[in-house]
């Protein structure tokens, strides 16, 4: 299954397009409340007194670009859930499937998670850690909010 929705995204394009737009009026129509629910529950994460999760949108493109930009390339290999070009980021924090959260601390922005919501109930959880701070617990709190929703 999964290679035939990559053949169709790269493949026939104008189709992974049309199917995105769906995506997002059926997550956007029929879970408003449980998006408002996983904002409330990261939000409770934010009062922890040594990180700080943000709801990253559009106004966050250039410092998640940059974020993306410094990604060691032995993690790429690993983590590349979609391009990391300025045009895509833009794409994904203006989307309605995409719930995208940053962590950060002293207004640094440690990591990035995000949960991808399709309309037959699932999600898709990618997170990535800056490989200077792993082993630090910034993984292991945002793996903590996300598991609460």
């Amino acid at each position: 299954m999964d290679t035939f929705v990559r053949w169709m995204r790269y493949r026939l394009f104008f189709v992974w397009i049309i199917i995105e737009r769906l995506n997002e009026l059926i997550v956007q129509l029929f879970f408003r409340r449980s998006k408002i629910e996983i904002i409330k529950i990261i939000k409770e994460y934010s009062f922890n007194n040594f990180f700080q999760f943000s709801c990253l949108d559009h106004s966050f493109s250039a410092s998640v670009y940059k974020y993306f930009s410094e990604i060691i390339e032995e993690d790429k290999q690993f983590f590349k859930p979609f391009k990391f070009d300025p045009d895509s980021i833009s794409k994904i924090l203006n989307s309605k499937s995409y719930l995208m959260y940053g962590i950060k601390k002293d207004d640094e922005l440690l990591g990035i998670f995000f949960l991808r919501l399709f309309f037959n109930k699932t999600a898709y959880l990618g997170f990535y850690v800056d490989s200077k701070l792993r082993g630090q617990g910034v993984g292991s709190a945002m793996i903590a909010a996300v598991t609460r929703v």
